[in-house]
């Protein structure tokens, strides 16, 4: 089982870390046991032709997300209305669930839905006591924060199936019915957001900055904790596409999430130090940065640079300033509490839900542009409040 009592003691140090990948995934989205590693980049002259095609090729997916969109992706108006049904949402004891929690409250009421938070804690046994109690109260649309139902709920995910309620997981690795189809005897849900498709996405990117930020001649790393369900899928994106790059290399480095802000600052720059040819590193989340820019400071390594996603006002603040931490891909809390909200009611509706509608605004923040103005988080699109109420009239 990937989450035990000791993760759901690490929600105050790692409330994002929780949301994005509460538990082991399912799948081989690629190895990340032990430290895996790319073939190295060549040295000398010779790949200066090189170097310069693949920081030309980076920098244009670089360019693709360094502005945010205008537009939300759903454009269709509900079919009708949602006035009264009933939707629930299992709030897990995490800060960042109830972050969520207050957008679905938001939306929900604008919507005209019936809501009830629903308790499940952050441990097995609460989150199946949350999760009987939710069927027992005979939904018309579930929204689930962080907790994926092969691994938590797999009885009541059923039961839920049965009767025909959609469920929406946010930040859970899970099979669905939009974005990744489920083998046989797997346990879905509806529709999953912030899912491994979105991390795999965030890894690339992050990948290419790192490229252009290193002339073509990256030697990356990827400190991720394997229990944490993206992490294969982040390893994925930022190593493979290191690996496109011919002048550049890549590795997986497995940490533990406990350490956070305690022993990991130290054990990354043991790493470095043992390895002096890594001239980068991803962190799996912002959390994982915590005291990364003094240690790397005291070990007279403060030129050393790093990405993430998922940060939080600190790493900012550490961008902002041109630290170590030179970019971070952020989540769009607001909007998605938002979009699980209109794909309840389309669910509900038998309106269509597509991957396009679904689809996570991105962007990347570095020190020439970030945007915290929903309440210190990225809005994903400006306005998207007033978009999504125009669809729901």
């Amino acid at each position: 089982m990937a989450i035990t009592r000791r993760t759901a003691a690490l929600a105050a140090a790692l409330p994002l870390a929780l949301l994005l990948g509460a538990c082991a995934a399912t799948g081989d989205a690629g190895d990340t046991a032990g430290t895996t590693q790319t073939a190295p980049a060549e040295s000398g002259d010779a790949g200066g032709g090189d170097a310069t095609a693949a920081v030309a090729a980076a920098q244009a997916e670089v360019d693709a997300v360094s502005t945010a969109p205008d537009q939300i992706f759903v454009t269709e108006p509900l079919s009708g209305s949602v006035a009264g049904k009933k939707l629930i949402y299992a709030e897990p004891a995490l800060p960042i669930g109830a972050i969520i929690g207050d957008r679905i409250a938001e939306a929900a009421g604008e919507i005209g839905f019936d809501l009830a938070r629903v308790d499940i804690g952050a441990d097995p046994a609460a989150i199946a006591t949350g999760m009987d109690e939710i069927v027992r109260l005979q939904p018309d649309a579930v929204i689930v924060t962080a907790f994926d139902p092969g691994t938590f709920w797999k009885s009541q995910a059923e039961q839920l199936e049965a009767a025909g309620v959609p469920t929406i997981l946010i930040g859970g690795i899970a099979c669905d019915d939009i974005l990744a189809d489920c083998g046989s005897g797997d346990v879905g849900v509806s529709l999953a957001l912030v899912a491994g498709a979105v991390s795999e996405q965030m890894g690339k990117i992050l990948a290419a900055k790192v490229i252009v930020d290193a002339g073509g001649e990256a030697n990356g790393v990827y400190f991720g904790d394997p229990t944490l369900g993206n992490s294969p899928y982040l390893s994925k994106g930022f190593v493979d596409r290191l690996a496109e790059c011919s002048t550049c290399s890549g590795r997986n480095q497995d940490v533990s999430g406990a350490d956070a802000g305690q022993a990991l600052p130290g054990q990354i720059v043991s790493f470095l130090q043992a390895n002096p040819d890594v001239n980068y590193a991803m962190l799996q989340y912002g959390d994982f940065a915590i005291g990364v820019p003094q240690a790397l400071q005291a070990a007279g390594m403060s030129d050393f640079h790093f990405v993430t996603q998922g940060s939080s006002p600190a790493q900012y603040d550490d961008i902002k300033a041109g630290g170590s931490q030179i970019a971070d891909v952020p989540v769009p809390l607001g909007y998605i509490g938002y979009l699980a909200v209109d794909s309840a009611a389309r669910f509900i509706l038998g309106d269509e839900v597509t991957a396009a509608q679904v689809e996570q605004p991105m962007v990347l923040f570095t020190k020439d542009f970030l945007d915290t103005s929903d309440d210190g988080f990225w809005p994903g699109v400006e306005g998207y409040r007033d978009q999504f109420k125009a669809l729901w009239q």
